[in-house]
């Protein structure tokens, strides 16, 4: 469970990365 809960706010990192980026190009 621990572990899934890492990978899931691992993708919403990256999600928040990626909106982040895009907010900035």
């Amino acid at each position: 469970m621990a572990k899934k809960s890492a990978v899931n706010r691992n993708e919403m990192v990256k999600a928040l990365v990626a909106k982040y980026a895009d907010k900035r190009a």
